[in-house]
């Protein structure tokens, strides 16, 4: 792993987050949350590589590598605060 594939995993953070969380908040209000947060985190993953597909202005070539990397970091990040949340409320 270069720095340029970290560095893109790093920046696809934000998206996959803010997309997850408006398409769970928007479509899946009354599923479990354990479930949600899987849910539309994969969705906006499939949205995050459609994005950033055609944002290389060169066809349809997405960056699916990096694009993984930060879907897992998401989902790992959203299943602590979770937990933390809810340890904290305990």
């Amino acid at each position: 792993m270069d720095v340029p594939f970290l560095a893109m995993a790093i920046g696809g953070i934000v998206p996959i987050w803010l997309i997850g969380l408006l398409v769970g908040r928007l479509f899946f209000k009354n599923m479990e949350a354990g479930r949600k947060i899987l849910v539309s985190t994969a969705i906006a993953y499939v949205i995050g590589l459609v994005i950033s597909g055609y944002g290389a202005n060169d066809g349809f070539s997405p960056s699916y590598g990096p694009d993984f990397i930060s879907f897992l970091l998401v989902l790992g990040l959203r299943f602590l605060t979770r937990a933390l949340r809810k340890d904290k409320n305990a």
